[in-house]
């Protein structure tokens, strides 16, 4: 309903992770980000996307849990559904970003969500 607050707090919300390029990758780029917004420049064309909240590369795992996971696991607990879906181009970091990398003892999104979720 318009003006409420609780259908903002539980409606869909979408969160960018932008990640450093690899060494392989030029190091000419048109991404930029703008407080909430990510700009990308094709020509003389501006495309500019709007988000929730944007991790920019020196973002953390546990970073990206407290700011998306943690919401939605209180409402889970609450008895509502929640649903985190990874979207991206191929090498864009979602493995890295849901499940993390156990060799590095980098831990995802999921592993700490389950963990977090066994504790309650």
């Amino acid at each position: 309903m318009p003006g409420d607050d609780k259908a903002k707090e539980t409606s869909l919300q979408i969160y960018a992770r932008v990640r450093s390029l690899m060494p392989w990758e030029p190091k000419k780029i048109s991404l930029k980000v703008v407080g909430k917004t990510v700009q990308n420049k094709s020509g003389k064309v501006v495309n500019e996307y709007d988000f929730r909240y944007v991790f920019k590369p020196n973002s953390t795992n546990e970073q990206c849990f407290q700011v998306i996971a943690m919401p939605m696991i209180h409402n889970v607990l609450k008895g509502f559904n929640a649903v985190l879906i990874a979207y991206g181009q191929t090498g864009a970091g979602k493995t890295f970003s849901m499940l993390g990398k156990p060799k590095l003892n980098i831990v995802g999104i999921l592993p700490q969500t389950l963990a977090y979720m066994c504790k309650q």
